[in-house]
């Protein structure tokens, strides 16, 4: 208080405790069987049916070990390949999060922010419709890719 002007100060700092290994942003885990990206890719066109699909690295690869993780995940690249991820797959990436991801061997199958988001918005309205008071309105709204593709 010597060196603050007021009687009481203007903030409380208070320690900030991580949720540790239990909890994030992405998943990773093992196929029950290595498959090639290109069939993963197949999949996820179907599962998701984004505008596009972009690969860092080569389709024809076997991959075991796969990670995800919706929106922008390209901070979490470094983590996944710590992990031994083989492909990490996600909405986008930053040009230079590809870059070092290739040099790390690590693919990386890019949908598209919005594609990689999309599933789980119904999920989660329903999930917080059942946990909160039916005074709190819970809505969806789902956005339209801002992005359009032209050419080819």
């Amino acid at each position: 208080r010597r060196t603050h002007p007021y009687e009481t100060p203007a903030c409380d700092v208070y320690k900030l405790e991580s949720g540790g290994d239990t909890w994030g942003l992405g998943l990773y885990g093992d196929l029950p069987e290595p498959r090639k990206i290109s069939e993963i890719a197949d999949r996820v066109r179907t599962a998701l049916t984004p505008r596009s699909l972009r690969l860092v690295g080569d389709a024809a690869r076997t991959v075991k070990r796969v990670a995800i993780c919706s929106g922008s995940g390209g901070d979490l690249c470094h983590r996944a390949a710590d992990r031994g991820v083989e492909l990490f797959l996600t909405g986008e990436v930053r040009y230079h999060t590809a870059l070092e991801a290739r040099d790390r061997d690590l693919a990386i199958l890019e949908v598209g922010h919005q594609a990689s988001e999309e599933p789980v918005v119904d999920f989660l309205v329903g999930y917080l419709r059942e946990r909160l008071p039916t005074t709190v309105p819970v809505e969806a709204f789902h956005e339209a890719e801002p992005f359009e593709n032209i050419g080819s």
